[in-house]
Protein backbone atom coordinates (compact mmCIF):
# COMPACT_ATOMS: atom_id res chain seq x y z
CA UNK A 1 0.00 0.00 0.00
CA UNK A 2 1.21 3.32 -1.15
CA UNK A 3 0.46 6.33 1.19
CA UNK A 4 1.22 9.65 2.41
CA UNK A 5 0.48 12.29 4.59
CA UNK A 6 -0.80 15.35 3.73
CA UNK A 7 -1.17 18.89 4.93
CA UNK A 8 -4.32 20.38 4.90
CA UNK A 9 -4.77 23.64 4.45
CA UNK A 10 -6.12 25.76 7.53
CA UNK A 11 -8.51 28.32 6.34
CA UNK A 12 -10.68 27.93 3.34
CA UNK A 13 -11.83 31.30 1.77
CA UNK A 14 -11.51 32.65 5.54
CA UNK A 15 -13.39 30.21 7.11
CA UNK A 16 -11.47 29.14 10.21
CA UNK A 17 -11.48 25.54 11.45
CA UNK A 18 -12.99 25.33 14.79
CA UNK A 19 -10.72 25.84 17.71
CA UNK A 20 -10.50 22.59 18.94
CA UNK A 21 -8.53 21.45 15.81
CA UNK A 22 -5.47 22.64 15.41
CA UNK A 23 -3.59 20.78 13.22
CA UNK A 24 -5.96 18.31 10.79
CA UNK A 25 -4.11 15.85 8.26
CA UNK A 26 -5.63 13.04 6.22
CA UNK A 27 -3.71 9.93 4.93
CA UNK A 28 -4.08 9.70 0.96
CA UNK A 29 -5.01 5.39 0.19
CA UNK A 30 -3.32 5.10 -2.85
CA UNK A 31 -4.64 1.28 -2.56
CA UNK A 32 -8.49 1.77 -3.29
CA UNK A 33 -10.17 -0.03 -5.82
CA UNK A 34 -11.65 2.56 -7.54
CA UNK A 35 -11.07 5.37 -9.98
CA UNK A 36 -10.04 7.63 -7.53
CA UNK A 37 -8.77 7.49 -4.08
CA UNK A 38 -9.72 7.47 -1.12
CA UNK A 39 -9.10 10.09 1.87
CA UNK A 40 -8.98 8.64 5.41
CA UNK A 41 -9.76 11.18 7.55
CA UNK A 42 -8.08 12.28 11.10
CA UNK A 43 -9.29 15.41 12.21
CA UNK A 44 -11.11 16.75 8.90
CA UNK A 45 -10.72 16.67 5.31
CA UNK A 46 -10.83 19.86 3.46
CA UNK A 47 -10.63 21.25 -0.12
CA UNK A 48 -7.76 23.66 -0.24
CA UNK A 49 -8.56 25.62 -2.59
CA UNK A 50 -11.24 26.18 -5.86
CA UNK A 51 -10.54 28.36 -8.68
CA UNK A 52 -12.23 28.53 -12.38
CA UNK A 53 -11.45 24.83 -13.98
CA UNK A 54 -9.30 23.71 -11.00
CA UNK A 55 -10.01 22.16 -7.64
CA UNK A 56 -6.55 21.62 -5.10
CA UNK A 57 -7.54 18.93 -2.52
CA UNK A 58 -4.27 17.95 -0.23
CA UNK A 59 -1.08 17.90 -2.53
CA UNK A 60 -3.84 17.04 -5.56
CA UNK A 61 -4.48 18.83 -8.58
CA UNK A 62 -7.97 18.18 -10.38
CA UNK A 63 -9.02 20.42 -13.82
CA UNK A 64 -11.90 17.98 -14.57
CA UNK A 65 -15.19 17.02 -12.91
CA UNK A 66 -15.74 15.59 -9.67
CA UNK A 67 -17.52 13.50 -7.03
CA UNK A 68 -16.32 13.05 -3.57
CA UNK A 69 -18.13 9.93 -1.86
CA UNK A 70 -19.35 9.77 1.35
CA UNK A 71 -16.61 7.28 2.19
CA UNK A 72 -14.26 10.46 0.75
CA UNK A 73 -13.49 8.43 -2.08
CA UNK A 74 -12.65 10.82 -5.13
CA UNK A 75 -13.79 10.22 -8.35
CA UNK A 76 -12.44 12.30 -11.14
CA UNK A 77 -13.08 13.15 -14.16
CA UNK A 78 -17.06 13.08 -13.78
CA UNK A 79 -19.17 13.20 -16.25
CA UNK A 80 -22.39 13.95 -16.94
CA UNK A 81 -24.89 12.30 -19.39
CA UNK A 82 -26.01 16.39 -20.36
CA UNK A 83 -23.20 18.65 -19.79
CA UNK A 84 -24.90 21.33 -17.35
CA UNK A 85 -27.96 19.54 -16.38
CA UNK A 86 -27.47 17.63 -13.16
CA UNK A 87 -29.88 14.34 -13.21
CA UNK A 88 -30.14 11.15 -11.21
CA UNK A 89 -28.47 9.00 -13.16
CA UNK A 90 -25.31 11.47 -12.94
CA UNK A 91 -25.36 10.32 -9.69
CA UNK A 92 -25.30 6.45 -9.46
CA UNK A 93 -21.88 6.31 -7.86
CA UNK A 94 -23.07 8.03 -5.24
CA UNK A 95 -26.33 7.13 -4.49
CA UNK A 96 -25.85 3.31 -3.17
CA UNK A 97 -23.53 4.90 -0.36
CA UNK A 98 -26.80 6.29 1.13
CA UNK A 99 -25.63 9.82 1.15
CA UNK A 100 -27.49 11.81 3.78
CA UNK A 101 -26.54 15.24 2.09
CA UNK A 102 -25.60 15.65 -1.45
CA UNK A 103 -23.49 19.20 -2.17
CA UNK A 104 -23.63 19.89 -5.76
CA UNK A 105 -21.10 22.85 -6.75
CA UNK A 106 -22.72 23.95 -10.21
CA UNK A 107 -19.66 25.52 -11.68
CA UNK A 108 -17.81 29.08 -10.79
CA UNK A 109 -20.80 30.77 -11.75
CA UNK A 110 -23.38 28.67 -11.75
CA UNK A 111 -24.40 27.14 -15.05
CA UNK A 112 -24.89 23.79 -14.02
CA UNK A 113 -28.87 23.45 -13.17
CA UNK A 114 -30.74 20.49 -11.59
CA UNK A 115 -32.78 18.66 -13.75
CA UNK A 116 -36.64 19.35 -12.72
CA UNK A 117 -37.60 16.83 -9.68
CA UNK A 118 -34.38 15.68 -8.56
CA UNK A 119 -34.52 17.35 -5.24
CA UNK A 120 -37.89 15.69 -5.01
CA UNK A 121 -36.84 12.47 -6.01
CA UNK A 122 -33.61 12.05 -3.55
CA UNK A 123 -35.96 13.40 -0.70
CA UNK A 124 -37.98 10.72 -1.05
CA UNK A 125 -34.73 8.75 -0.81
CA UNK A 126 -33.94 10.69 2.54
CA UNK A 127 -31.40 12.61 0.74
CA UNK A 128 -31.11 16.26 1.19
CA UNK A 129 -30.14 18.47 -2.18
CA UNK A 130 -28.22 21.76 -1.59
CA UNK A 131 -27.07 23.47 -5.05
CA UNK A 132 -24.62 26.30 -4.87
CA UNK A 133 -21.79 27.89 -7.62
CA UNK A 134 -18.83 25.92 -7.00
CA UNK A 135 -17.41 28.41 -4.64
CA UNK A 136 -20.09 28.35 -2.20
CA UNK A 137 -20.54 24.59 -2.52
CA UNK A 138 -16.82 24.14 -1.40
CA UNK A 139 -17.33 26.17 1.78
CA UNK A 140 -20.09 24.57 2.92
CA UNK A 141 -18.70 20.48 2.06
CA UNK A 142 -15.60 21.79 4.41
CA UNK A 143 -17.76 23.56 6.94
CA UNK A 144 -20.25 20.25 7.03
CA UNK A 145 -17.24 17.83 7.57
CA UNK A 146 -15.92 20.05 10.31
CA UNK A 147 -19.09 20.57 12.01
CA UNK A 148 -20.78 16.98 11.48
CA UNK A 149 -18.60 14.53 11.10
CA UNK A 150 -20.89 11.58 11.08
CA UNK A 151 -23.08 12.77 8.49
CA UNK A 152 -22.90 10.93 5.27
CA UNK A 153 -21.99 13.93 2.81
CA UNK A 154 -21.09 13.80 -0.73
CA UNK A 155 -20.73 16.22 -2.90
CA UNK A 156 -20.57 16.39 -6.72
CA UNK A 157 -18.31 19.67 -8.78
CA UNK A 158 -18.62 21.03 -11.69
CA UNK A 159 -15.25 23.02 -11.93
CA UNK A 160 -15.75 25.50 -14.83
CA UNK A 161 -18.54 27.55 -16.13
Amino acid sequence: MNAKLVSIALMIRGIPFPPDIERPWAKLDLSTPRLGFKLQIKGATMISSFSFGQMVIGEDQYTADLIILPDLTILPNWRRKEGHLLEIADLQSVLPLKPNLIIAGTGANGRMKMAPGLAKELSFMGIELKALATGKAVEMFNTTIIRTPDKRVSACFHLTC
